[in-house]
């Protein structure tokens, strides 16, 4: 299982490559969710929904996958590096060009295995089905990758991994296989995003404009050019989030989309390493809802066939070891219609004006849902006090009602949300839109 202070070691190894990504607000689409889970205005006071995106589309490679792939690839070069000092027989310092680390993928992770071991100075080799998208396959070569093709079957990805590992390690390479997300550096890797969430989220108390982004990096000691007194534009008080107490924890709920697992894997150990109090969801798309039923069932589940989402960077299963983490540290997970997934990134394109990919978008889409629609359509949702069918209307007005309870007059929930990535098929999601009449 992996640590919290797996997580802080990673964070420190892999910031010096990876971008520490914005958090993103926008006061339109935090009135959108207060009405959705709390209902329409009314003459009282009620609570106010707030909403952090943590941008992880403006990562390299355009996706989160690089923190993990970062992490593995520095982890086993260095690994690479004192078992080649510790061999007598080895001669001459060593080179990190004799590391080699193989992955099997058609998507994010190939281009952030490539980009992370050119960084690194090693050698990545890949193995993508023939039909991946000609993109893709230019985005992994451009990194530098060694790319073999293969037929686009689990099995031929395997053998011909196998294979191209068994060729490097006869050639006298250190060879390594990192798997998109069943790898404990890669969950430690994926998790930094959230300590750079939780760290952010209390810059936005700061008063600002209609759109908020957090510093992503604390204030230096550089002079400004005549800027210091001019007072940011915006209505600052409606936009700024409330002064917390340092008692309370900075987000109430952090939510990240699931595949694989790995990513909710990292970012669920991460928060509750940090506060355990904090609530964590896993959201996807009620067409591929494997995740929801392996939470459910203790058991790894596989996701319907043939996959029809928009969110194709959610059709993986869960593995034993993501599956053992989300089952320790996350709450819940929720499922959001495709068509609310759809509503959701066409809010993030045209109100946010950010190129998000659709995956990103199922974690709004579950918070103006409010409900949670593979519990739904269960018997056994007639039992309320089972939070782990609840949705986020369910959780919010829950936070809502224990903070009024603690004399809070107008509470604030706040929730932050993880974007993915950004490698999108615009044509494909348009024709999608066109499809929804959206």
């Amino acid at each position: 299982m992996v640590s919290f202070s797996d997580i802080q070691d990673a964070h420190a190894r892999v910031s010096p490559y990876t971008h520490y990504t914005p958090v993103l607000t926008n006061q339109a689409i935090d009135s959108l969710a207060t009405e959705a889970l709390f209902g329409a205005a009314s003459a009282s006071p009620k609570p106010r929904v707030r909403l952090a995106f943590k941008a992880e589309h403006l990562q390299r490679v355009g996706a989160f996958k690089y923190r993990g792939a970062t992490n593995s690839v520095l982890v086993h070069l260095a690994a690479a590096k004192a078992q080649h000092e510790a061999d007598p027989s080895k001669e001459g310092e060593f080179s990190p060009e004799k590391l080699v680390v193989v992955t099997h993928s058609s998507g994010n992770h190939a281009g952030a295995l490539a980009c992370a071991a050119k960084s690194a100075g090693c050698i990545a080799a890949v193995v993508m089905p023939e039909n991946a998208p000609k993109p893709k396959k230019d985005a992994v070569a451009g990194y530098g990758a060694r790319i073999t093709f293969c037929k686009p079957t689990l099995e031929a990805r395997e053998s011909t991994a196998k294979a191209v590992m068994d060729d490097y390690e006869r050639k006298g390479y250190t060879v390594r296989f990192v798997h998109p997300y069943d790898e404990p550096l890669v969950i430690a890797g994926q998790g930094t995003m959230a300590l750079e969430l939780l760290d952010q989220a209390p810059q936005l108390e700061v008063p600002t404009a209609c759109s908020r982004a957090a510093d992503p990096r604390p204030p230096t000691a550089r002079p400004l050019h005549g800027s210091k007194n001019v007072p940011a534009s915006g209505p600052k008080a409606e936009a700024a989030w409330s002064n917390r107490e340092v008692s309370e924890p900075v987000l109430d709920i952090v939510i990240a989309p699931v595949g694989g697992g790995g990513m909710l894997s990292g970012v669920s150990t991460a928060v509750k390493g940090a506060d355990s109090r904090i609530i964590v969801i896993g959201a996807e798309p009620d067409l591929v809802n494997d995740a929801f039923h392996s939470y459910q069932t203790g058991q790894v589940q596989l996701p319907p066939q043939p996959p029809k989402t928009i969110c194709d960077g959610l059709l993986t299963s869960l593995s034993p070891l993501t599956l053992e983490h989300i089952q320790k540290n996350v709450d819940g997970i929720v499922t959001a219609r495709e068509e609310n997934v759809l509503k959701a990134l066409q809010l993030h394109w045209t109100r946010q004006k950010q190129l998000v990919e659709p995956s990103a978008a199922v974690g709004l889409a579950t918070v103006l849902q409010g409900f949670n629609e593979a519990a739904a359509q269960q018997a056994s949702t007639t039992d309320s006090s089972d939070r782990s069918l609840w949705g986020l209307k369910n959780w919010v007005q829950h936070i809502a009602q224990r903070k009024t309870e603690a004399g809070q007059e107008e509470p604030e929930v706040r929730i932050g949300i993880i974007w993915s990535g950004g490698n999108v098929e615009v044509a494909k999601v348009v024709a999608r839109f066109e499809e929804y009449g959206l």
